[in-house]
């Protein structure tokens, strides 16, 4: 079914998710599980070692106002066509690079969650985390793609927030 496709990744993975997300809007659903590469973070948060190798690579300094490099791959900049659901599965290291995309689609009213694993790397390794995301990961597409939910009373409160979420998605989807 053509709408109902759904992308993961992680690492370059997350990358491609989002680059997708944005240039090839087929998708009803995506998570992530490291993020993000954003103007008004990345080339900060990140350290300048990163920043002076992306320079070098063509993007922009920080204070620069021209966000033509970043518009392919910002989910930030184009929080208002991004359409899929985000689930965003983070290391706790890594987290406050995905605020700037996690924002941008929560002011745009688009269906995004975030959850933050502590004591966590780029790669997961604590296999209460990794179950807990690919847990997560199949609830949110049984969810999105298929509008199952799993009876287990402990989800409960993750379908009321999914369900407003979707809610909210299809208040706003006439942008």
């Amino acid at each position: 079914d053509p709408h109902r496709i759904g992308i993961t990744g992680l690492s370059d993975g997350a990358s491609t998710v989002r680059f997708a997300m944005i240039n090839a809007p087929i998708f009803a659903a995506a998570s992530i599980s490291s993020c993000c590469l954003e103007p008004r973070t990345v080339m900060t948060l990140v350290g300048t070692v990163f920043a002076d190798k992306e320079r070098a690579m063509g993007a922009p300094r920080t204070t620069s106002d021209d966000f033509s490099y970043w518009l392919p791959f910002s989910v930030a900049l184009n929080a208002r066509r991004v359409n899929a659901p985000l689930l965003m599965q983070l290391a706790d290291e890594e987290s406050v690079l995905g605020l700037e995309t996690f924002t941008a689609l929560r002011e745009e009213s688009k269906p995004v969650e975030m959850y933050i694993f502590p004591d966590e790397h780029h790669i997961k390794w604590q296999p209460a985390h990794r179950r807990a995301i690919y847990v997560r990961n199949l609830d949110w597409f049984s969810f999105w793609l298929k509008g199952q939910e799993d009876p287990d009373p402990t989800k409960q409160q993750q379908y009321h927030r999914w369900r407003s979420l979707r809610d909210q998605q299809v208040a706003v989807a006439p942008r």
